[in-house]
């Protein structure tokens, strides 16, 4: 008698994915936290946003990759891109645009991931990251 296995999730093995996420938002919590304790941090503290901001930095940038006081040349120039913005400004951003500024590459990927996890006839995509038994797959609306 022949051991029936159970079938292959339709989004590939997912054995070590959470030890893998764990040291990768590890690895980003101490990035961020080194990236905050450094002196030339321009990232907002807890503090920063609770109010206790010091006004002088608030009259710093970094444009340039340097840290420097805001010229009025700097102003004028922002001054400027803002009233460009708003004369070509027309709302949100569309799906249709967001594909055609997509890469090819970026397109023909997410259709060959998106017919993976399709079955014929199907009006939805059926995926449940949380079962390995497909059986327990519920269309997604």
């Amino acid at each position: 008698m022949a051991v029936k296995r159970p079938a292959q999730s339709p989004v590939g093995k997912l054995r070590g994915t959470a030890t893998e996420a764990a040291k990768r938002f590890s690895a980003d919590a101490a990035q961020r936290r080194a990236a905050a304790e450094s002196p030339e941090s321009i990232i907002l503290s807890v503090k920063d946003v609770q109010g206790e901001y010091d006004g002088g930095r608030a009259l710093e940038t970094t444009l340039g990759g340097v840290r420097r006081a805001i010229t009025a040349d700097d102003l004028a120039a922002f001054r400027r891109n803002v009233e460009t913005l708003q004369k070509s400004f027309k709302g949100g951003i569309r799906a249709r645009k967001v594909l055609d500024m997509s890469l090819p590459i970026d397109r023909e990927r997410a259709g060959k991931q998106i017919m993976e996890l399709t079955r014929p006839g199907d009006s939805c995509v059926r995926a449940n990251p949380r079962s390995e038994d497909p059986s327990k797959d519920r269309p997604h609306p």
